[in-house]
C-alpha cells in the first residue's frame, strides 16, 4: 500500500462525501475514516462510500480529533501518511501528481504541498492557508523551518516509518492537538521535498473549531504552546519566525479572561527563555 489517507470525522457526512469524491479511487490508496462520536443521525454509513478501499473505525475512547488520528495511524498500512479534515477536499486532478511523486520518491521523509482555502458559505477565496503555503517559497537551507512552522496536519505527506520509529502521536486535546505532533515530527525528519502545485483546499467555516474558539479551547492551545516551547528549549532548537506566536495571539483575548493564569505565566517565562537562549538549529 502506497498511501493511507486518515480522516477524523464528526457530524459532517455531506462534507465527508465531498472529500471522498476528491480522492482517486485506486488500489494503492487506502482511506481510513475515524468517526469521533458523531450523533447517530450524522454517522457516515459503512457501505455508502464511492471509494472501494475504505476502512471505517470508531473513536469510542475519547472525543477529539487527536485520538481519532492516532487510531487511524495504528491501522494504517500505507508507506506514506496523509491527513485530511473531513470538511476539506483535495484537488483531484492534481492528486495524481502527488501519487506519482510518492512512487518515485526514495529519500524524502516528508513532502509539503501547496494548499488553497475557500470560505464554506460563499466559495470565495480565504487566507486561511496562506500562512502555510507562503512557507514553501524559501531556499533549501530553510526547509527545516517549514516543518517546525507547519503546525496543521494537512498539507504534507509523511513517511510512516518516521512516525512509528519515533513514536510520534497527537495529543488528547480538544484544540491544538496537532501542535506537538508537528513539532516532534519536524525534529526527527532530515530530508524534505516540496510540491508547489496546489493539491488541497481547506474550508473556512463559521462553525469550525478555530472559528468557535472559547476559553476552554484557548487554554488547550496555550498548553500546547507551552509544551512546544519546552520541547524546543530542551532540544536546543531555535526557529526563525516561529508561527507558534500567531497561535497564541489569536487566543490572547480569551486567555486574559480565564482564571488559570499559571499556564499563561509559564508560557511567557518559557518563551522568553527560548527567545533569549543563544541556541542553534538542530
Amino acid at each position: 500500500m502506497l498511501i493511507s489517507v486518515i480522516i477524523p470525522h464528526k457530524n459532517s457526512p455531506k462534507k465527508l462525501d465531498r472529500l471522498l469524491t476528491s480522492i482517486p479511487d485506486q488500489k494503492n490508496i487506502e482511506i481510513i475514516i475515524v468517526d469521533d462520536n458523531s450523533d447517530a443521525c450524522l454517522r457516515p454509513g459503512r457501505t455508502d462510500f464511492i471509494n472501494s478501499n475504505v476502512i471505517h473505525l470508531d473513536n469510542i475512547n475519547d472525543n477529539n480529533a487527536g485520538t481519532a488520528r492516532n487510531l487511524g495511524l495504528q491501522n494504517a498500512c500505507g508507506e506514506w501518511i496523509i491527513f485530511a479534515d473531513a470538511d476539506d477536499k483535495f484537488i483531484k486532478e492534481n492528486f495524481l501528481l502527488l501519487l506519482n511523486t510518492l512512487y518515485e520518491e526514495k529519500k524524502s521523509d516528508i513532502i509539503f504541498y501547496k494548499c488553497l482555502a475557500l470560505k464554506e458559505e460563499t466559495e470565495e477565496a480565504s487566507n486561511r492557508a496562506s500562512l502555510y503555503s507562503n512557507l514553501l517559497y524559501v531556499g533549501a537551507d530553510e526547509y527545516k523551518n517549514i516543518a517546525y512552522n507547519w503546525l496543521v496536519p494537512w498539507g504534507k505527506a509523511i513517511r510512516k516509518d518516521i512516525i512509528i520509529k519515533n513514536n510520534i502521536k497527537f495529543d488528547s486535546r480538544m484544540a491544538s492537538n496537532d501542535v506537538m505532533f508537528s513539532t516532534r515530527l519536524a525534529y526527527h525528519i532530515n530530508n524534505i521535498s516540496i510540491i508547489h502545485t496546489p493539491l488541497y483546499i481547506c474550508y473556512e467555516s463559521l462553525s469550525s473549531l478555530t472559528a468557535t474558539l472559547n476559553p476552554a479551547k484557548a487554554y488547550d492551545r496555550l498548553g500546547a504552546l507551552v509544551d512546544r516551547n519546552e520541547f524546543l528549549m530542551k532540544n536546543q532548537v531555535k526557529i526563525k519566525k516561529d508561527y507558534g506566536f500567531t497561535y497564541f495571539f489569536k487566543s490572547k483575548p480569551l486567555i486574559y479572561n480565564m482564571k488559570k493564569y499559571k499556564l499563561y505565566i509559564k508560557w511567557m517565562i518559557v518563551t522568553i527563555q527560548v527567545m533569549s537562549e543563544s541556541i542553534l538549529n538542530k
